[in-house]
């Protein structure tokens, strides 16, 4: 290494710095021999702020410094046995203005979809006794939509029950209280309710990070291996009540399958496909993870 020069105050820290630089410097094959060519001047004459600013600029337009650190690296993962993918599924699915792939994570999906679902039912009009009814149904332990969507509320909401939400109809408005939070508009409660769950589902996902943060580390979520949320009311009792469009949005049956002449799953021709089945019990997406699940689910939505 030639022409290599250190500014400081303090020849104690001079010494300190030239010692780390040389210590850096050998981990790239570089060697400085400090008993042939080093050497100390004393009252040196100082750099001015323009030749600091042009030397700066070569370091940063230096090419050949991110290559040694890019092959010393490779080296190291090399002599350890590391492989260098950057599969984390975590980081997969961290959104793209956080630097990341920003792909959609089926049971993240789903529970949004739920969510919905469950307001859809509270706020439209010509729901409103079928909405009444399962507020009740819920109330006395039975397994709904609503229920659901107390599941889901516990991961921002963790004392949350079904007496807090509270469902107030008055002439042609509806308003929808959920502990200090308040909505007369389905859009409104749709929009905030899916802030708050997608702020929470970053968060866990970065401390799923921190405490998984190996490089090029598998991560399994075993979640998928399981049903995440079923509702056991069958969609007749709403059938009669409902369009089609309505009924789909309830059952969720494919879109494109408008008048239910086909019922069975498409990838596995044997159930009929519901998101559910699709998420939780299909033998054609269980056991896929990563990309390769991910585009499945999202050819079937």
């Amino acid at each position: 290494m030639d022409d290599l020069k250190f500014y400081s105050d303090d020849s104690k820290e001079l010494r300190k710095f030239f010692n780390i630089t040389k210590t850096v410097a050998k981990e790239f094959g570089l060697s400085m021999n400090a008993n042939n060519s080093a050497k100390i001047e004393n009252n040196a004459k100082g750099l001015d702020l323009n030749e600091l600013n042009d030397l700066q600029n070569d370091i940063e337009g230096n090419e050949f410094i991110p290559k040694l650190l890019k092959d010393k690296l490779l080296k190291i993962f090399l002599e350890t046995k590391v492989k260098q993918k950057n599969n984390l599924r975590e980081r997969s699915f961290l959104p793209v203005e956080k630097g990341r792939l920003g792909l959609k994570d089926p049971v993240q999906e789903y529970k949004l979809s739920h969510v919905s679902t469950a307001l859809y039912l509270v706020f439209e009009e010509s729901l409103r006794g079928i909405t009444q009814n399962w507020l009740s149904w819920t109330r006395s332990g039975k397994r709904t939509i609503l229920k659901d969507l107390i599941h889901i509320f516990k991961e921002v909401l963790p004392n949350i029950t079904i007496k807090d939400i509270k469902v107030e109809y008055k002439d042609d408005e509806t308003s929808l209280e959920i502990f200090n939070y308040k909505w007369s508009d389905f859009k409104a409660a749709e929009t905030d309710i899916k802030k708050l769950l997608n702020e929470n589902y970053i968060n866990s996902l970065y401390t799923e990070i921190d405490e998984n943060n190996y490089f090029g580390k598998y991560y399994k979520n075993d979640e998928l291996e399981f049903p995440v949320l079923k509702s056991n009311l069958s969609n007749m009792m709403t059938r009669t009540f409902l369009s089609i469009t309505e009924n789909q949005v309830l059952i969720r049956t494919h879109p494109m399958n408008t008048h239910m002449n086909n019922k069975k799953c498409r990838l596995c021709q044997n159930s009929k496909e519901t998101l559910t089945h699709v998420l939780t019990s299909c033998p054609k997406t269980m056991g896929n993870f990563d990309k390769e699940r991910h585009d499945k689910v999202i050819r079937v939505l």
